[in-house]
């Protein structure tokens, strides 16, 4: 990959990762000393999640009436503004009455703008190297967003603890300037689309409803992308298995550990990520091919290992699951987005990719209550295995709308 700017989005989007966890391990340690409340500090993912569903339904009406690279500039020198505001206020004492509704505000407001951004950013690459390289330039950065999950929380933990919270935000302000500094780098000839689509979509700037309904227009009439979307609904319907405080109940009941286990077992998940992702970027034109059969083989080896992971109690096996798991979802995950991406027309691209955000979104609310309920009912291991059989039928569902699996040609 010569582009050199595919290395700007590649340094920027890390950056913007890591400016994303340490934000949201410093507001969380801020809003616990404040209130020592635990609802209160968990009121901070749920802003996160509804702002993103509601960014990525108005979405598209953003992304026709602008330039979408100037799009993805705004928001995040937006995103940047606000991490400057958050540091300042920290600094200042407020009253806890005023200080949590205008932290959760501006919280609420960050994901907002993030919403408009990553739809943007992933419908770049297909325009920043070319189509063989194109699995290659994706697992690169989905094993750059697994490098810093697995290491920016750690880190972030630790600088909380010896610097503080409050310095923490200034870092975030830090890494967000470096990433809109890389974005502003990104050259205003990286467009999406022909002419012809470009005329199309200002011809449709003053129908607000063809904005919004044509991603799902999209996704609904090509079968492979719908086979692919109807796969994450399913797998979306399931994913709180991997939240926290059921992760906490599977290891206190089914492991019989400490809840630092719940730490191993991310851990090893997000190594195995980096593993998977490795792999890819190594033999990426040996298995450009096979696309296709790494979704299918991918979500059922997720799901028998999900099942598997469940009703073992074994904490060092569960350790070696949890990281198979890892390395084959970022295989099946890494495989979808090229699929998406060069199935995609151009100019619809961004709208399928926010689409795609706002079902993910909406699943996850839907999820947590869906598997908090048979947790509490029937116990933990209910869960993965009801997380596992949901899998098991995505898998199957693949099978049946996608072309045959070695056939690479776009639906």
């Amino acid at each position: 990959m010569k582009n050199k700017f595919f290395y700007f989005l590649l340094i920027g989007q890390f950056f913007s990762y890591l400016a994303d966890v340490f934000f949201i391990v410093a507001l969380i340690s801020i809003v616990f000393h404040l209130t020592h409340s635990t609802v209160v500090a968990g009121l901070v993912p749920i802003f996160r999640v509804s702002a993103g569903l509601l960014s990525g339904m108005v979405a598209p009406l953003i992304i026709d009436r602008y330039n979408p690279l100037a799009v993805l500039k705004f928001s995040n020198l937006l995103q940047s503004i606000l991490f400057l505001v958050l540091a300042i206020c920290s600094l200042y004492p407020i009253k806890q009455i005023v200080v949590i509704p205008f932290f959760l505000i501006l919280t609420f407001l960050l994901s907002f703008f993030e919403g408009w951004a990553a739809p943007i950013r992933n419908s770049l690459v297909p325009n920043l190297v070319d189509k063989n390289e194109l699995l290659k330039a994706n697992s690169l950065l989905s094993t750059l967003d697994q490098s810093v999950q697995l290491m920016g929380w750690f880190l972030g933990g630790y600088l909380v603890v010896f610097v503080g919270d409050t310095k923490l935000l200034w870092v975030t302000f830090i890494f967000s300037i470096l990433s809109s500094m890389l974005f502003f780098s990104l050259k205003n000839q990286v467009v999406f689309g022909s002419v012809k689509q470009k005329a199309e979509l200002e011809a449709q700037e003053k129908r607000p409803w063809n904005s919004l309904k044509e991603g799902w227009e999209t996704i609904w009439r090509l079968p492979t992308i719908r086979a692919i979307f109807l796969m994450d609904f399913l797998e979306g319907l399931v994913n709180a298995v991997w939240i926290a405080a059921i992760l906490f109940v599977y290891v206190r009941d089914v492991l019989h550990k400490g809840e630092e286990w719940w730490g191993f077992i991310n851990a090893s998940f997000f190594l195995g990520g980096i593993v998977g992702g490795t792999a890819i970027v190594a033999l990426g034109r040996y298995t450009n091919s096979y696309l296709r059969f790494f979704i299918i083989f991918g979500a059922f080896t997720i799901s028998i290992m999900t099942f598997v992971f469940g009703i073992v109690s074994n904490p060092i096996f569960a350790l070696v699951l949890s990281f198979i798991l890892g390395a084959v979802t970022q295989l099946r995950d890494t495989a979808q987005q090229t699929i998406l991406q060069e199935s995609t027309p151009e100019g619809i691209l961004p709208k399928v990719f926010a689409a795609k955000a706002t079902m993910m979104y909406a699943t996850f609310g839907i999820s947590v209550l869906f598997m908090g309920i048979i947790t509490d009912v029937f116990g933990v291991k209910s869960t993965y295995v009801v997380a596992a059989t949901f899998i098991g039928i995505a898998g199957l569902s693949a099978i049946f709308q996608m072309k045959p699996v070695f056939d690479r040609s776009a639906g």
